[in-house]
């Protein structure tokens, strides 16, 4: 299956470990819901850099965010290699409907995994007293729903291309 996708480019990709890279992207998150929202994106952060793909282009292309995540799990790119794939952005709680929270969840091919997530206002303001950092390294119990990407692209023995033709650079 072949979906064309606008693809977003953070530069420069600030960090390097784990937690650095999600800081960098929870600082994204924070300051999109300041400017009015956050909307949800899947992303992948490689070598130089980070892209991100808006997820209502995913579901208008027909396909399962978390298929399309399992894709790019097992993609090659220019712009390096591979370290981690994941979501960003503004979420509807399942387990408490209509709570809004705001969420930056990476995944690693080891199966480690970082989430930050905070929950919204009626007004759309993040309340800075509900955000909270999980990780696998520290023991975390990873959220239910979320994740497996690395492991599905496997399993279905997926392969994904990227082509650069309509990148967009975000500073």
């Amino acid at each position: 299956m072949q979906v064309q996708l606008k693809i977003r480019t953070l530069r420069p990709r600030e960090a390097a470990d784990d937690d650095s890279v999600g800081t960098q992207l929870v600082a994204a998150v924070q300051s999109a819901v300041r400017k009015g929202g956050a909307p949800t994106v899947a992303l992948t952060v490689r070598d130089e850099r980070i892209d991100l793909f808006r997820t209502v282009e995913i579901d208008n292309a027909y396909m399962p965010v978390d298929v399309f995540l399992a894709g790019l799990s097992r993609s090659e790119a220019p712009g390096g290699g591979l370290h981690c794939v994941g979501v960003m952005g503004t979420f509807t709680r399942r387990d408490r409907p209509g709570v809004r929270q705001v969420m930056v969840f990476l995944e690693w091919e080891d199966c480690r995994w970082w989430l930050w997530r905070g929950l919204l206002d009626a007004e759309g303001a993040l309340l800075e007293d509900t955000e909270s950092v999980l990780r696998a390294v520290d023991g975390d119990t990873k959220p239910m729903r979320i994740g497996g990407w690395w492991s599905l692209g496997r399993r279905r023995g997926m392969q994904g291309r990227l082509d650069a033709h309509s990148r967009q650079t975000v500073h």
